[in-house]
C-alpha cells in the first residue's frame, strides 16, 4: 500500500526533536548533580 503526501502528513508518532532536547538536558544536568555531589569543589581562600 502506496501513501500520498497528504496522507504520509497525517501520520502522528514517533520522537520530537524537544523530547531529545529535554532528555539530553536531564542526563548533563544529573552527570553534573553527581559529579558535584561525589567531588565537591573546595573553596579557594
Amino acid at each position: 500500500m502506496k501513501l500520498n503526501n497528504k496522507e504520509l502528513e497525517q501520520i502522528t508518532g514517533g520522537v520530537s526533536v524537544w523530547a531529545v532536547i529535554g532528555a539530553l538536558a536531564g542526563l548533563i544536568f544529573g552527570v553534573g548533580a553527581v559529579d558535584g555531589y561525589a567531588r565537591p569543589p573546595r573553596c579557594r581562600r
